[in-house]
C-alpha cells in the first residue's frame, strides 16, 4: 500500500513504474500532476482523497488493472487514463459530497444525471441500461465492456461519442432511441445484421421508424461509426 499526504504530486515527483498494488491519496493532497502513477502496471485500487480537486492527464496512463476506484468529494477534473485504460474496473465510488460526479451501480455519471461518463467495463454483468435521463453517453463510456451482450438507450439520449461502445465485441442486440441526433465514429463495431439458418438476424432495434433510422445513418455518415444499414424499427422498450 501506498499513502501520501504531499500537497501536491509534481512533475518533479513521481511514482511511474512502481509495482504498486493499493494507492490512498491523503485528503491533505490538492492536485495530482501528470505521470505521477503512470505506468503502475499492478495497481489495482485507487483512492482519492477529499481534498484533490483536479487529476492531470495522463496522471494514471498505463495503469491496465484498476480495479475499484474511490473518488472524494472535491474532485472536478479526472484524467481520462484512470477511467479508460483499465480493462478490469470493476466499480467507481463517489463521495456523496462530491458537486460533479456520482456512481450508480458502480458506474460514473455527471451529479445531474446526463452524462454516462464510464461503465465499470470488468463486470460480469451481461446487460447494460443506460439510466433514464441521460442525455449524452460520454467517449469511451462504455470501451472494452467485454462480458455485454445487450445494451439499452433510453427515450432522451441525444448523443454517442467516439469509441463509446468500441471493442464492445459481444453486443448482440443494441437497443436506440428515436432521440438520438449524433453518434461519433468508432463508436460501434460488428453490428451489421447476419445471416442464421436462412434468416437475417438484426443486432440494432431502434424505438423510431425506418425514415428516422436512415435520416438519423445520413446525418451522420461523415462518422465511420459502424451503424448498420438496417435494424429493428419501431421496436418498444420494456419497463
Amino acid at each position: 500500500n501506498y499513502v501520501t499526504d504531499q500537497w501536491a504530486f509534481t512533475s518533479e515527483w513521481s511514482a511511474s513504474g512502481v509495482a504498486l498494488e493499493s494507492v490512498v491519496i491523503a485528503d491533505s493532497v490538492t492536485a495530482i500532476e501528470t505521470y505521477a502513477f503512470s505506468s503502475c502496471r499492478a495497481l489495482k485500487d485507487v483512492k482519492i482523497g477529499n481534498g484533490v480537486r483536479e487529476i492531470a492527464e495522463g496522471a494514471f496512463g498505463g495503469c491496465i488493472r484498476i480495479e475499484n476506484i474511490w473518488l472524494g468529494n472535491s474532485v472536478s477534473n479526472i484524467d481520462s487514463s484512470l477511467l479508460t485504460e483499465s480493462r478490469e474496473l470493476l466499480g467507481i465510488t463517489v463521495a456523496e459530497g462530491n458537486p460533479n460526479y456520482k456512481s450508480v451501480d458502480g458506474n460514473l455519471l455527471s451529479k445531474d444525471g446526463k452524462t454516462f461518463i464510464r461503465y465499470a467495463v470488468a463486470k460480469a454483468d451481461a446487460t447494460l441500461v443506460i439510466p433514464k435521463g441521460v442525455t449524452k453517453i460520454d467517449r469511451k463510456a462504455v470501451q472494452s465492456g467485454r462480458n455485454l451482450t445487450t445494451v439499452i438507450l433510453p427515450e432522451g439520449v441525444i448523443s454517442i461519442g467516439e469509441r463509446a461502445f468500441y471493442e464492445c465485441g459481444g453486443i448482440t442486440k443494441l437497443v436506440l432511441p428515436s432521440s438520438l441526433e449524433t453518434v461519433a465514429k468508432y463508436s460501434f463495431i460488428n453490428l451489421a445484421p447476419e445471416e442464421l439458418d436462412g434468416s437475417l438476424v438484426h443486432k440494432v432495434y431502434y424505438t423510431g421508424t425506418e425514415e428516422e433510422y436512415k435520416a438519423l445513418r445520413r446525418n451522420n455518415l461523415k462518422y465511420e461509426n459502424g451503424l448498420p444499414y438496417m435494424a429493428v424499427y419501431d421496436y418498444v422498450i420494456e419497463e
